[in-house]
C-alpha cells in the first residue's frame, strides 16, 4: 500500500465510501451469481431472459435472489480491510457503497460488521456511477465523503470526492482521477495477469492427452513419421480444449472450489484471475483446439470431448458414480482420437484395460477428497458423502485387479506377438501396474495422495521408477528376445 500522509494529514473525519466488486472483493458479485445459477439451477437461465428485459437492476435483485452466493468465502482484499479497520477506530464513517444487490450489500454488510451505512441497487434502480455518485453526494454533500473504487466508471464519483482511494489502477487511470481529487492511498488487488493465466491452463495436466500415442505405439508403428506428427498435433488440440473445460469447470465451480483445502489456491476462486479475463482465455483456448481438430479431421471427437466434459460440469457431477463413469470415458476418447487421426486400430482389449484403470483412478480422486473434505460429510456439488468411502473404495480395487486380468488376456489372445518381439516380456507389465495402483490406493489412506492420482504420479518418485521400469519392458518387448522360461508355455 502507497500512502501521501501529508494530504491524508489535511483531511477531516469524513465518510469513506467503499466500493464492493472489484475493490473490496477481487470478483463481480453480478458474474458469480450467475455462475452459481448455471451450477446449481441451469434450468433456471431460461428466466435469465425475462428479468434482462425489465432493466439491469430487475434482472440483479432477481438473480441474486434465486441463487445465493457464499459471501463469507468471496476473496476479499485484506490489506484493504484492514485499513478500513484502522479508518473506523480513528473515526471515520464507513460505508458501503455498491451497484450490487440489496441482498448481497446487506449480507457483506452483517459478514463484515465494519459498515455504518449501505448504498445499494433496489430493484427500481441500478446505483452505479453518476447513479452512485449523485446518492453519495445527496446523503454528504460534494467533497463531503472519501471514495475507494477501481475503475474509470467511479470517475464520476472521485469529482465530487474529497479525497480518493485506488486499488489496482493504471498508471492512465491513476492520472485520471488525481485530476478528479487527491489520492490519500493505493492498494493492490489479488489480480495476477501472468503467472494466473498460465495456472488457470493447468498445463501440468496436459500429460493426460498423451493417451493419443497409445494406437501408434500398440500397434507398433513406431516409424510412421507422418502418423506421429497428426497425432502430435490431436495432443496439442486436447491440451488447448482441455485447458478451456478446466476454465469452464472452475468457473462453475467457484463457490465449491472456496471451501476446498487446496482448490481455493486456484485463479479464480482466489480473486487472481477475473472472471471476464477467464471467459476470454476460455474462447481463445477452446478455439484453437478446435481450429486444429478441424485441419486434423478430428473435430466431431474433440467436440465430443466438449460435449461430454460440459454434460459432467453441468450435471453429472453431482450424479453418484456417473461422474466417475464420465471421468473414464474422457479419458478413453483421447485413445479414439489418436487411433482415428493416426489411423490404428486398438484392440477392444485395450479399450476395456484402459476403461478399468481410468475408472479406478476416478473412483481414487473421490476417496481422496472424501478423505481430506475438511471435516465435512460430503462434497460440495458432488452426489457423495463420507459413507460412500467404503464402497468407493472397494470398487476401485475391483477395477484395479479388473485391469490388470484384461491386460493378461489382450498380451495372451490378442495378435501382439506381431508387433512384440518379447511376447512374454510383455506379461512383466502386469503385475508392475497393478502394484502401481495398489500403492497409490495405499497413498490415498495415509493422506498422501490427497486429489488427482495423475497429478500425484507426476511427483512421486516410485511412480517415475515405476514408469521407468514399465518402458524397458515395452522396449524389451519390441527389440529384443522373450525371456526363456523353460517350465511355461502359452
Amino acid at each position: 500500500m502507497e500512502r501521501d500522509s501529508k494530504i491524508e494529514s489535511k483531511l477531516e473525519i469524513l465518510p469513506i465510501c467503499v466500493d464492493l466488486d472489484g475493490t473490496l472483493v477481487a470478483t463481480d458479485t453480478l458474474y458469480e451469481s450467475f455462475l452459481a445459477l448455471l451450477a446449481y439451477k441451469p434450468l433456471k437461465l431460461f428466466d435469465c431472459l425475462g428479468w434482462i428485459s425489465k432493466g439491469k437492476a430487475v434482472f440483479k435483485s432477481k438473480l441474486s435472489n434465486a441463487q445465493k452466493i457464499d459471501i463469507e468465502n468471496l476473496p476479499w482484499n485484506e490489506s484493504l480491510l484492514d485499513w478500513l479497520k484502522l479508518r473506523k477506530a480513528a473515526g471515520h464513517k464507513i460505508v458501503l457503497a455498491t451497484a450490487a444487490d440489496q441482498s448481497i450489500a446487506l449480507a457483506v454488510q452483517k459478514h463484515l460488521g465494519i459498515f455504518d451505512q449501505v448504498f445499494c441497487s433496489d430493484g427500481s434502480s441500478n446505483l452505479k456511477g453518476k447513479c452512485k455518485g449523485q446518492a453519495l453526494v445527496h446523503e454528504f454533500g460534494e467533497r463531503g465523503f472519501i471514495y475507494v473504487g477501481d475503475s474509470k466508471v467511479d470517475l464520476p464519483i472521485w469529482r465530487d470526492a474529497a479525497g480518493a482511494v485506488v486499488v489496482e489502477v493504471k498508471d492512465r487511470l491513476r492520472k485520471k482521477v488525481e485530476a478528479c481529487s487527491p489520492i490519500l492511498a493505493s492498494f493492490q488487488s489479488n489480480d495476477d495477469l501472468n503467472g494466473g493465466s498460465f495456472v488457470l491452463l493447468r498445463p501440468k495436466q496436459w500429460i493426460k492427452n498423451l493417451l493419443v500415442f497409445v494406437p501408434i505405439v500398440a500397434s507398433g508403428q513406431w516409424w510412421d513419421l507422418k502418423g506421429w506428427l497428426t497425432t502430435t498435433g490431436v495432443f496439442f488440440a486436447f491440451s488447448l480444449v482441455a485447458s478451456g473445460t478446466y476454465i469452464i469447470n472452475d468457473l462453475l465451480d467457484i463457490q465449491a472450489d472456496r471451501h476446498h483445502f487446496k482448490k481455493k489456491k486456484r485463479p479464480i476462486a482466489s480473486g487472481k484471475i477475473s472472471i471476464p479475463r477467464s471467459l476470454c482465455i476460455l474462447f481463445l483456448t477452446v478455439a484453437s483446439g478446435f481450429l486444429i481438430g478441424w485441419q486434423l479431421e478430428v473435430f466431431p471427437v474433440i467436440f465430443a470431448y466438449v460435449l461430454v466434459t460440459l454434460c459432467y460440469s453441468l450435471f453429472l457431477k453431482a450424479k453418484f458414480l456417473l461422474d466417475v463413469f464420465a471421468l473414464a470415458f474422457l479419458y478413453l476418447i483421447r485413445i479414439y482420437a489418436g487411433a482415428d487421426v493416426a489411423d490404428h486400430s486398438v484392440s477392444i482389449w485395450l479399450f476395456s484395460f484402459g476403461m478399468f484403470v481410468f475408472l479406478g483412478l476416478a473412483m481414487m480422486k473421490r476417496v481422496a477428497e472424501l478423505m481430506k473434505s475438511d471435516g465435512s460429510r460430503s462434497l460440495r456439488r458432488r452426489g457423495y458423502n463420507i459413507i460412500d468411502v467404503n464402497i468407493l473404495t472397494i470398487a476401485g480395487i475391483c477395477s484395479a485387479f479388473a485391469s490388470a486380468l484384461i491386460l493378461f488376456m489382450y498380451f495372451r489372445f490378442n495378435e501382439t506377438s506381431s508387433v512384440f518381439k518379447g511376447q512374454q516380456t510383455l506379461f512383466l507389465s502386469v503385475p508392475v501396474i497393478l502394484y502401481w495402483q495398489l500403492r497409490c490406493w495405499r497413498a490415498v489412506e495415509v493422506g498422501v495422495l490427497d486429489n488427482d492420482p495423475i497429478a500425484f504420479a507426476t511427483s512421486d518418485k516410485p511412480s517415475r521408477i515405476i514408469l521407468g521400469i514399465l518402458l524397458i519392458i515395452i522396449l524389451c518387448a519390441r527389440f529384443g528376445n522373450d525371456f526363456y522360461f523353460p517350465h511355461l508355455y502359452s
